[in-house]
């Protein structure tokens, strides 16, 4: 077989499998456990958060393991709605997000009394940056944006999203499922902020493009970030949720809704 769709899902690469397979058989410990056992397996989960954190120039304990990018985007927009919504329970999104993200921003509409501006979008299905600017306002609480579109593959232009945000003191998420692992975390601006003797804006040189390094750290970036192990040759049924903990307190992961076109997961639950 041919297989060229790999947008949609990834095999699961040799690596990937050899590190499971102890845990799988031999290794099947409880990481909630005392014994032997269980400290082996929560070993293992520790290093594979470390490991993580340092491709994301993150905290450890700022990574949160899911069950896939559904329950990560859920995690997310849920979580920081909620506590945000002392500010007023204003949400900004737009109508070309996976619907991970589009049910659940949805969902706080209609069933939670939110109120969402969804955002215009141009023909080459870029986010308006104009609207997005002039649509924060004292009451908004969250904005949810993804970084790479998964139907188009329409890469928006996050730093600039991600400095209206903080200009605006609102709170950021991304769904970087599609783009973890095929591009830079973000892609640099055409204009970087960095000003020469001068003080003059220093056109960015496409030739040598700015590094993702530690003093642009996800963090200065994001308040959260949602990615899926099987769209970069991971495990199906596993993801993780970049947050930081300031802004998203443990406390939000006492409900968790799952909502997506799949029928098998248009049910709500509570852990």
């Amino acid at each position: 077989m041919i297989y060229l769709d790999y947008n949609a899902t990834t095999p699961l690469c040799d690596a990937a499998r050899e590190a499971m397979l102890p845990y799988l058989d031999r290794h099947f410990g409880n990481p909630s456990s005392v014994h032997a056992a269980g400290r082996e397996a929560r070993a293992a989960i520790d290093n594979a958060r470390d490991k993580l954190a340092a491709l994301l120039h993150a905290k450890p304990h700022e990574l949160i393991f899911t069950g896939g990018g559904t329950e990560s985007c859920n995690l997310a927009v849920l979580g920081l709605a909620r506590r945000a919504s002392s500010k007023g329970g204003h949400i900004i999104s737009n109508k070309a997000e996976h619907h991970a993200v589009l049910n659940a921003v949805e969902h706080l509409e209609k069933r939670e009394g939110f109120e969402v501006t969804w955002l215009n979008i141009s023909r080459d299905g870029i986010i308006d940056l104009n609207h997005l600017a002039s649509a924060i306002r004292p009451e908004t609480g969250l904005v949810s944006i993804m970084t790479a579109n998964n139907e188009t593959g329409v890469i928006q232009p996050m730093r600039e999203i991600s400095r209206i945000c903080r200009e605006g003191g609102v709170l950021l998420h991304s769904d970087m499922v599609q783009s973890f692992g095929k591009m830079p975390l973000v892609i640099p601006s055409d204009v970087e902020e960095s000003r020469d003797a001068t003080s003059k804006v220093t056109p960015r040189d496409p030739s040598t493009p700015k590094a993702f390094g530690a003093q642009d750290d996800i963090g200065s970036l994001f308040d959260a970030a949602s990615f899926a192990a099987h769209k970069f040759y991971g495990p199906k049924g596993a993801g993780f949720l970049f947050a930081v903990v300031c802004q998203f307190s443990r406390s939000c992961l006492a409900a968790r809704m799952r909502m997506s076109d799949d029928p098998e997961q248009k049910m709500s639950r509570q852990l």
